[in-house]
């Protein structure tokens, strides 16, 4: 679904992604980890087209219009006067455009996504008075709305609530088995495993890609977060647990 070719990209001629090629399937839920300043947002924005790399490619198959992004809470400002409802209807703009009015039915699958995702009664509060995973949840409805073939998520489970995080990962994982791929930037290591089919691992150069199968073992953990042992032993403990048959 999507290729990457030898990208690179730098902040203020600081190295952020270098030398990164991978190819990312279709239909599978992809997460993307690594350490902070890894390049794990950044590779996202540059799929999306929010930011453009100093070299190289990403090519995608089928329309790029076809891509949902969910960004970090950071970069969403809270006090703007939008409803719950109204950003929700900004997922039907590739369907409308900019002037045409929404039918019944399109007001109809916007409340029937919000309920769906559990903030129905908040549908004329504004934004910023939801709380974190609400915020998260009304952005994701957004994302559905927008009916894409490929959805990329910049850490949709940080900050949440565990009830959150569950109903979030069922429709991500009911979106892949529609045949969408679902690309998810995650920090949560002990969730690997769990929560994805494939992985990207990253920090800096690309450290590996493939099947959490293949990928999720203690050589490309220590590569991919260096001398951070204690966050290894905790990510590497549910593979272990499952190899004692705990």
């Amino acid at each position: 679904m999507i290729e990457i070719v030898d990208l690179n990209a730098a902040y203020d001629k600081k190295p952020v992604l270098w030398n990164v090629s991978c190819l990312l399937p279709e239909g599978q839920m992809i997460g993307v980890i690594g350490p902070n300043g890894a390049g794990k947002s950044t590779l996202i924005k540059i799929i999306v087209g929010l930011i453009e790399p100093l070299s190289g490619s990403v090519k995608i198959k089928g329309s790029k219009n076809k891509i949902a992004y969910v960004g970090q809470r950071n970069e969403v400002d809270w006090d703007f006067p939008i409803t719950v409802y109204e950003v929700a209807l900004m997922g039907l703009i590739g369907k409308l455009g900019l002037w045409k009015r929404p039918t019944r039915q399109d007001r109809k699958k916007v409340m029937e996504t919000l309920d769906q995702l559990g903030i129905l009664p908040y549908a004329h509060r504004q934004i910023g008075e939801l709380s974190g995973g609400q915020q998260r949840r009304l952005f994701v409805a957004r994302a559905l709305l927008q009916e894409a073939d490929i959805y990329l998520l910049d850490e949709p489970f940080a900050a949440i609530d565990i009830t959150t995080e569950r109903l979030l990962f069922d429709i991500f994982t009911a979106l892949t088995k529609e045949g969408k791929t679902v690309v998810v930037v995650h920090h949560d290591l002990t969730q690997i495993k769990a929560y994805f089919s494939y992985l990207v691992m990253l920090n800096i150069h690309l450290v590996a890609a493939g099947p959490t199968e293949t990928v999720f073992h203690y050589d490309n953990f220590s590569k991919t977060f260096g001398d951070q042992v204690s966050i290894l032993e905790e990510a590497l403990k549910l593979t272990d647990s499952k190899k004692q048959g705990v």
